[in-house]
């Protein structure tokens, strides 16, 4: 990525967009990005496959909840 500041010159940037950085590389990550020294950063497609994981995931806890006949909580999303 290129930069036009100099290297004293120090960007700041909103908590929102720490926070958003974080959930992407975490959704990433489920995504199987590795996140390597030599990786360039995440694309669409392993965000991509880090949602539908994660959906997944989601799904079988309440498949799991289902099955053993407790009840759904009032805050997950159908």
């Amino acid at each position: 990525m290129t930069s036009f500041r100099s290297a004293s010159q120090k960007i700041f940037l909103p908590v929102r967009y720490d926070r958003f950085a974080r959930w992407v590389a975490r959704m990433t990550r489920l995504g199987r990005y590795l996140g390597r020294k030599g990786d360039g950063p995440p694309g669409w497609m392993s965000l991509w496959q880090g949602y539908q994981r994660l959906t997944d995931l989601l799904l079988g806890q309440r498949l799991a909840r289902q099955a053993v006949g407790a009840k759904p909580s009032d805050d997950a999303p159908d």
